[in-house]
């Protein structure tokens, strides 16, 4: 599901884009297409889905390699602190189910 940008990193490393001015595709994300359904997911947002980042940061200056680690290590912390807070969350309502079935016996 990654394969878009690793196309567009290709090209856009070979080639020189250019807007135009017609539109070439589109593309529709709701909560029903596959891409969302896997995107969403706890573990898609990590270093291993992306390994062909690694052959473009390389290419990067120094600075600009930094300043892409640092916000790459921000962007999963913040993935990283939504899941866990989902997850609690989760817990708490479980819990609070249990609570609530309970005293209705």
């Amino acid at each position: 599901f990654t394969m878009d940008l690793e196309f567009l990193l290709s090209a856009a490393s070979q080639f020189k884009f250019k807007k135009i001015e017609q539109i070439l595709g589109c593309y529709m994300d709701d909560h029903n297409t596959k891409t969302h359904k896997i995107q969403i997911t706890k573990d898609y947002w990590t270093p291993a889905n992306f390994p062909y980042l690694e052959k473009y940061i390389r290419q990067l200056s120094d600075s600009e390699h930094t300043k892409y680690r640092i916000d790459q290590l921000a962007g999963y912390r913040k993935i990283s602190r939504y899941w866990k807070k989902k997850e609690f969350f989760s817990k708490i309502r479980r819990a609070a189910g249990r609570i609530i079935t309970t005293k209705g016996l």
